[in-house]
């Protein structure tokens, strides 16, 4: 099974349960796995054989411009359109990673909230 990753993907939106996340937005990033087979696309070289880096991205940008409450239901409905839309992909995870959610507390290295869906095709 070969891997095609999109990784470190950064988008401004507006997702959260909090009033003030719905109309401010934050910082999300994207990390995404797909796994199919990329024998063809690599004895071919023809784009046609593979998944197109960019419909992916695509997917993921209108995605994340949907306001949500939950990062989960943001992760849900990537990985529905990507199932939809690249029948090859037989299985894909994703993580959606919220940039310094809403956090009462010490000052940290790092804060974040993640969302992993995994799904098999």
């Amino acid at each position: 099974m070969d891997k095609l990753s999109l990784k470190n993907l950064m988008f401004y939106a507006h997702h959260g349960c909090l009033d003030f996340e719905q109309k401010d937005g934050g910082w999300y990033r994207i990390d995404m796995d797909c796994f199919l087979d990329l024998t063809d696309a690599g004895q071919s070289d023809d784009l046609s054989k593979t998944v197109n880096y960019g419909a992916l991205y695509s997917i993921v940008k209108r995605q994340m411009a949907v306001p949500s409450k939950l990062i989960e239901n943001v992760a849900r409905r990537i990985l529905d359109e990507v199932k939809e839309g690249f029948p090859a992909i037989e299985h894909c995870s994703l993580t959606v990673t919220k940039i310094n959610p809403p956090f009462e507390g010490e000052p940290l290295d790092y804060m974040g909230a993640e969302a992993s869906v995994t799904l098999e095709f």
